[in-house]
């Protein structure tokens, strides 16, 4: 009998999904994951956790033992995941916490602790050239703790990726983005989305990143000027958006699918999407700057939809 039970849930779960050990572990080690799978070792909870997300599988079926500081930083870091999905950066009391919760970082929590002191860096420090850089090697650094040989200029994805993971690897792109390498960005984030449309197709996987990471992406698109691209992303991301029941990133999205149709001529289609896009804004952001925002896009677009001749009446009475 093993001695050990967490490995029969990451071996049945493996199994369920038809991958090897050898995809599993990437450039882990494969006896490392062979022994825990056959119990006769125990994996810290950040060992545990790599390999189940990298499955896709809820973590709470996790069974191990947890000391009361893996309990604090779990808490820290379910706390610092929803702060990242709900669009705020304001990390550095979470993170400090999460330092001081015992005296030392295993590798996994050394990931976790300096990818998101980046991404708080890099959303509230509007850093310059300079800082964007060393923040780009940190992200990179940071991924090749469990993925040495990752290769962020390659345009497909070939490890199975955990959360932290793929956040690392979307964070980089914005990086590279902000940095003028534009191509390598794009390339990233269509990796990442056909890492989340192939290999994770349920509900629990997907997670907020994915319609992030469409969201992004197809805005990239539109302003380089592919408005196919653009406009396939923007309907994957809605699509997705819907299945997740995620709405903060269907306005942006509903944008760019207005827009792409506008520009490849589709002009019935993009009111009724620019409509949706600034009625949804309207509730979200107020009435003053969605209207300027639905202005704009007048004047870009040559587009006048629903909402633009509504507010035009309004102004008029």
């Amino acid at each position: 009998m093993p001695a050990y039970l967490i490995g029969e849930t990451i071996r049945e779960q493996r199994l369920r999904r038809n991958i090897s050990q050898e995809a599993l572990a990437g450039t882990s080690s494969i006896c490392e994951l062979s022994d825990i799978e056959n119990g006769t070792a125990m994996p810290s909870r950040k060992t545990a956790e790599l390999y189940l997300s990298r499955l896709g599988v809820d973590l709470s079926i996790m069974n191990i033992p947890l000391t009361q500081a893996d309990c604090t930083r779990i808490h820290i870091e379910n706390e610092l995941f929803a702060r990242i999905n709900g669009r705020n950066f304001n990390l550095g009391g979470l993170l400090k916490a999460y330092r001081a919760a015992s005296d030392t970082l295993d590798s996994l929590e050394q990931q976790l602790y300096e990818t998101m002191d980046a991404i708080s860096q890099f959303q509230n420090d509007s850093p310059d050239g300079r800082q964007l850089e060393t923040l780009c090697s940190t992200f990179e650094t940071s991924l090749r703790r469990t993925i040495p040989t990752f290769d962020f200029t390659s345009p497909s994805i070939t490890p199975y990726l955990s959360f932290t993971e793929r956040l690392i690897v979307y964070y980089h792109a914005l990086t590279c983005y902000a940095l003028g390498r534009r191509d390598d960005a794009v390339l990233q984030l269509e990796a990442i989305a056909s890492y989340y449309r192939e290999r994770l197709r349920g509900r629990f996987d997907k997670t907020t990143l994915c319609a992030l990471v469409l969201q992004t992406l197809s805005g990239w698109l539109l302003d380089s000027g592919d408005a196919a691209a653009a406009l396939r992303y923007a309907e994957e991301g809605s699509r997705t958006c819907f299945e997740l029941d995620q709405l903060l990133p269907l306005p942006p999205l509903f944008y760019t699918r207005a827009a792409s149709l506008a520009l490849l001529g589709r002009k019935d289609e993009s009111k009724r999407y620019f409509s949706l896009c600034f009625s949804m804004m309207e509730v979200c952001n107020g009435h003053d700057k969605t209207a300027r925002c639905a202005k704009e896009a007048e004047a870009r677009y040559g587009i006048t939809c629903s909402y633009c001749g509504k507010n035009k009446t309004g102004e008029s009475t």
